[in-house]
C-alpha cells in the first residue's frame, strides 16, 4: 500500500468517525419524534370524539377574543402587569424556539450557525435577544411563581408526594363516622381509606349552599388525603373560603373563591350521585355558570 492510500484510508475513516455523533442524534431525534407523534395523534382522536360545531360567524369577535386570551390571558386590561408578562413569556418562546431549530439542524447535519451566512450581522442581533428573552421569561415565571405562594408558606405541599415537605395535604391521622374514631397510618394504607357516604355542613350565604338550597349535605367519598385544616384561616384571610365542613367541623369537604362566579373544589365524588336525566346540582350549576360567563 502506497503512502497515498494509507493516508486517503486514514481520512476517511476519520470523517466516517465524525458522522458518529450526527448519527446518535439522528436516532435520538427520530425517537422523540415518534413519540411526540404518537401522542398527537392521541390528542387528535380525542378531539374528534367531540361534535363539531359551527364557529365561522363572527369570526372578527372570536379573533379578537382569542388574541385576548392566548397572549394576555384575559388580564392585559385588570393587571396590565400580569398581562405584558404572559407576552414576554409566549415571545420569548417563540424566538428561542428559533435557536431550537438551529440546534436540531446543527445536530442532523453537523454544521454550526447555519442561519449566520444568511442573515448576516442581524444574526447577531438575533442571538443576543435569545438571551434577552430567556432572562426574561425566567423573571416572569419567577415573578408568576411568587404570586401563585399566597399565604408564603416554604415548601408546600403533600405529603402523599413528599414527606418533608410543609403537609398543606396529609394523610388523615383520624375522624369520626357515627361517633367512631378510624385511624389512619403510613405503614399499612388497606382498609385506612375515607370510604362511603359522609355528611357535610354547608357555611351560610356560600355559593356551596345557593346550589344545594341546603345547609347540609351528604355525599360519598373515597380518599385518604385531606387539607391541613390548621390552614383554615390563613386561606379564608386571602379569599379561600371553607365552605363546606364535617359535622364536628374538622375535615375541610368543599372550598370556593370569594367574590367569583364559580369556583369550587370538592373532597367528594359528584360523579357517583349524577345520572343522564338527573345530573348532579354541581355539574348543572357549573354549566349555568359557564354559560352565563362567556
Amino acid at each position: 500500500m502506497s503512502i497515498s492510500q494509507f493516508l486517503e484510508e486514514k481520512i476517511n475513516q476519520v470523517i466516517m468517525i465524525s458522522y458518529i455523533p450526527n448519527l446518535i442524534f439522528i436516532i435520538i431525534f427520530s425517537f422523540a419524534i415518534f413519540f411526540f407523534t404518537r401522542n398527537i395523534l392521541k390528542l387528535r382522536r380525542v378531539i374528534l370524539m367531540g361534535q363539531g360545531i359551527e364557529r365561522s360567524d363572527r369570526k372578527s369577535e372570536r379573533m379578537k377574543n382569542m388574541i385576548k386570551i392566548a397572549l394576555g390571558q384575559s388580564k392585559m386590561v385588570a393587571k396590565p402587569i400580569s398581562g405584558i408578562l404572559h407576552v414576554v413569556v409566549y415571545i420569548g418562546f417563540i424566538i428561542i424556539n428559533i435557536e431550537l431549530l438551529e440546534i436540531v439542524l446543527d445536530g442532523l447535519t453537523g454544521r454550526h450557525r447555519l442561519f449566520a451566512p444568511y442573515l448576516g450581522s442581524f444574526y447577531n442581533f438575533l442571538i443576543a435577544m435569545f438571551e434577552v428573552f430567556a432572562l426574561l421569561v425566567l423573571i416572569a415565571v419567577f415573578f408568576f411563581w411568587t404570586r401563585r405562594n399566597v399565604l408564603k408558606i416554604k415548601n408546600a405541599g403533600s405529603t402523599e408526594l413528599n414527606n418533608n415537605c410543609y403537609p398543606v395535604i396529609g394523610l388523615i391521622d383520624e375522624w369520626n363516622k357515627d361517633g367512631k374514631i378510624i385511624k389512619g397510618t403510613k405503614k399499612d394504607l388497606g382498609g385506612t381509606m375515607r370510604l362511603g357516604l359522609y355528611e357535610a355542613k354547608l357555611k351560610h350565604n356560600s355559593l356551596i349552599k345557593n346550589i344545594y338550597k341546603s345547609s347540609s349535605i351528604k355525599e360519598r367519598h373515597r380518599h385518604r388525603y385531606e387539607v391541613n385544616n390548621n390552614l383554615k384561616n390563613k386561606f379564608e384571610e386571602k379569599g379561600m373560603i371553607f365552605s363546606g365542613m364535617s359535622p364536628d367541623n374538622q375535615l375541610p369537604e368543599i372550598i370556593e373563591l370569594k367574590n367569583h362566579p364559580w369556583f369550587i373544589g370538592v373532597q367528594f365524588h359528584p360523579e357517583f350521585k349524577s345520572r343522564p336525566l338527573s345530573p348532579h346540582p354541581l355539574f348543572s350549576s357549573f354549566i349555568t355558570a359557564a354559560k352565563n360567563h362567556k
